[in-house]
């Protein structure tokens, strides 16, 4: 999957969740796995949401809507381009289902997910 995908581009977090954090795992992840190929600034999160834990599925989704976004100015990297997308830890999937598909509308050929964790 890595060695195939032309870019890997990480969940990214609000501004007001990284400086909660500090940092953002799943783009901490994605520049271990191809600094060459990553890419942060191609799908960024034009909103600041509530945490996802503890939301069910139908509030996870309903609390991510237009929650992610390519920039107008990147989205000429996407045209068929084969997208790795990046998370720490996926429990529903809504957040890789939604990031997935705003990759896909501004013309990425496919996006594969990678997670470093499952909860159950």
């Amino acid at each position: 999957m890595l060695q195939a995908a032309d870019l890997v581009i990480p969940i990214p977090l609000s501004p007001q969740r990284i400086r909660e954090r500090g940092y953002n795992p799943a783009a901490q992840i994605a520049r271990q796995l191809g600094e060459s190929k990553c890419q942060l600034q191609l799908l960024i999160r034009q909103l600041h949401t509530e945490a996802q834990s503890g939301l069910t599925r139908v509030q996870r989704m309903r609390n991510l809507k237009n929650a992610f976004a390519v920039p107008a100015n990147q989205k000429h990297h996407l045209p068929n381009q084969k997208v790795l997308l990046v998370d720490d830890v996926m429990t529903t999937g809504a957040t890789l289902r939604l990031a997935s598909r705003c990759l896909l509308q501004a013309g990425a050929s496919q996006v594969h997910v990678l997670c470093m964790a499952r909860t159950p």
